[in-house]
This record gives structure tokens, sequence and C-alpha cells, in this order.
């Protein structure tokens, strides 16, 4: 069996490792109380508006790249194509919202209405 050595008489771990600095423990005091006061002031405006504005920014940014990209596409111009074309179909047709209400309810299948949202939107 091997000799258990007592960790303890090794003469490497009684070396300190780490040590505090200087004058930590005058200073300590000062710094926690400090950190109290710091804690306890007001936000200012702009601390608090800070994150509204990006969130803002943002979004406009995914809008921008969003339309920049549908406009590079084409999507935006064949959307409107469609919107003209249904226009063109239902001039001169007049009903109210209750007679069109009536009609979906009525007439139109889940089906038929998904296939319609299809065609116009492209999907």
């Amino acid at each position: 069996m091997k000799d258990i050595k007592n960790i303890l008489d090794d003469p490497k771990m009684k070396i300190r490792q780490y040590s505090l600095p200087e004058g930590y423990f005058e200073t300590v005091e000062e710094r926690v109380h400090d950190q109290i006061e710091a804690s306890q002031r007001r936000p200012s405006l702009v601390a608090i508006l800070r994150p509204a504005v990006l969130l803002a920014c943002m979004f406009l940014i995914i809008g921008g790249i969003g339309y920049g990209t549908m406009k590079l596409t084409g999507s935006l111009d064949d959307r409107d194509r469609v919107t003209e074309q249904l226009e063109a179909n239902l001039e001169g047709i007049e009903f109210t919202d209750e007679e069109a209400a009536t009609f979906l309810e009525t007439e139109l299948s889940p089906a038929a209405f998904e296939e319609m949202l299809a065609v116009v939107y492209h999907y």
C-alpha cells in the first residue's frame, strides 16, 4: 500500500496562492455605500427611452428589408395587379356588408375560401 500523506504537511500547500490588495478592508465600507447610493438614483430619461427607441428602429429596419425584398422580387407589383383585377371584376356590383357576410357564411365553403386566399396572396 502506498503511504498516505497528510496534504497539509506538503510545503506547496502552505504557500498562499491568493492575497488581498493592500487596504482592501479599509475601503470596502465606502465602496459598498457608493454602490447603494448609485442603485437608488433615478435613471435618466435617455436610459428609460433608449430600449423603446432601439426596438422601434429594429422594426423599421426589418420592415424596410421586407419591403425592399418584395420590391426587388416584384411581389408588390403582382399584388397590385391582382387587386386591380379584382376591382375591375367587381366594378358596378354593389352590395352591403351584411350581404357579403351572408354570402361568405352560406355560399362559400371553407375549402373554397382557402383556395381564394391562395389565388389572391400566391401561397
